[in-house]
C-alpha cells in the first residue's frame, strides 16, 4: 500500500511540475509579447510626437513668411494711396464675369427614371439568371472542412494557443486535428514554406481558413434594403440566405461565389 501511495504521490508530483513549467512557458512567452508590443508602441508614439513637431515648426514658419508679406502689401498699398501719380480705376458695370453650373436639371428625372426602374425589377428572374448562368464551381469539402476547423479553433481555443511558442502551438494544432482537417493543415503549412515562413501562427491559420470559406462558399447572399424578401421559387440546387442593407435604397446586390452583381442604388450617407 505503502509503494503504491509513493508511486501516485511520484506521478503528482511529476504532473504538477509539467504543469507549472507549461505555465512559466506561457507567462515568459506573454511577457515578451507584452514587452515587444510596449516598446513598438512607444516608438511609433515618439515618431508621431516628432512628425506633429515638425509640421508645427513648418505651420509657424509658414505663417510668419505670411505675415511678412501682408505688412510688405500694407506698405505698398499706403504708399500707393498717398501718392499723388495714384488713381484707383472704376470698374466697368456691364462686366460680366462667366460662373459654372453646379447643378444638372437632370438629374432628378434620371433619378425618377432609374428609381422606377429598379422597382419595377423583376428579383426573381435576376437570382434565377445568375444561378443557372453561373453554376457553382468550388469545392464543398473545403468549405465544410474549413468550417469545421473554425469552430474547433474558436477565439477562446486560440487565445490560449497564442500564449505559447510557435513550436507548441503547432504540435497541439496536429494533434487536435485529423483526416481532412489535417490535410488542409498541411496545405497551409506548404504555403507558409513558400512564403519563407517558418514559425506556426494559429491566428494566421485562422485567416487562411476563412479566406478558403470565403472562396470556396456556395451559398448565394441576396442584399436588399427591405429586412425581409418575399419568397422565391428558384429551380435547381444554389443555397440562398438573405441579408438587410440599410444602405440600399433601391434594388438588390448579390454576392455569389466571390462575385458581387450589383443592381441597386445606395443611399445617401449623411454626415454625423
Amino acid at each position: 500500500m505503502a509503494v503504491i501511495l509513493g508511486v501516485v504521490m511520484a506521478v503528482m508530483l511529476v504532473m504538477n511540475a509539467m504543469l507549472f513549467y507549461v505555465l512559466r512557458q506561457a507567462a515568459a512567452a506573454t511577457r515578451r509579447q507584452v514587452k515587444s508590443n510596449f516598446v513598438a508602441e512607444m516608438e511609433a508614439y515618439s515618431g508621431f510626437l516628432a512628425k506633429k513637431r515638425n509640421e508645427s515648426r513648418r505651420i509657424g514658419e509658414e505663417k510668419d513668411a505670411l505675415q511678412k508679406e501682408i505688412e510688405s502689401l500694407e506698405g505698398v498699398m499706403l504708399s500707393l494711396k498717398t501718392s499723388p501719380f495714384y488713381a484707383p480705376r472704376q470698374v466697368a458695370r456691364e462686366l460680366f464675369i462667366p460662373t459654372a453650373r453646379y447643378i444638372d436639371d437632370e438629374f432628378f428625372d434620371n433619378h425618377k427614371r432609374v428609381t422606377d426602374m429598379l422597382r419595377g425589377m423583376d428579383y426573381q428572374k435576376i437570382v434565377e439568371r445568375i444561378a443557372s448562368t453561373h453554376m457553382y464551381q468550388g469545392n464543398r469539402d473545403d468549405y465544410e472542412t474549413a468550417n469545421d476547423l473554425l469552430s474547433l479553433f474558436n477565439m477562446d481555443v486560440s487565445y490560449e494557443l497564442c500564449t505559447m511558442e510557435p513550436e507548441l502551438q503547432l504540435k497541439l494544432t496536429k494533434r487536435l486535428t485529423t483526416g481532412k482537417g489535417r490535410a488542409m493543415l498541411d496545405r497551409y503549412l506548404l504555403s507558409r514554406e513558400e512564403e519563407g515562413e517558418e514559425e506556426f501562427d494559429v491566428l494566421s491559420f485562422r485567416s487562411f481558413l476563412r479566406e478558403v470559406r470565403t472562396a470556396q462558399d456556395p451559398t448565394m447572399y441576396i442584399r436588399t434594403g427591405h429586412r425581409e424578401l418575399y419568397e422565391m421559387d428558384i429551380k435547381g440546387q444554389t443555397e440562398m440566405k438573405h441579408q438587410y442593407d440599410e444602405n440600399i435604397s433601391e434594388g438588390l446586390k448579390i454576392i455569389y461565389q466571390n462575385r458581387s452583381y450589383d443592381f441597386s442604388i445606395y443611399r445617401l450617407r449623411s454626415r454625423k
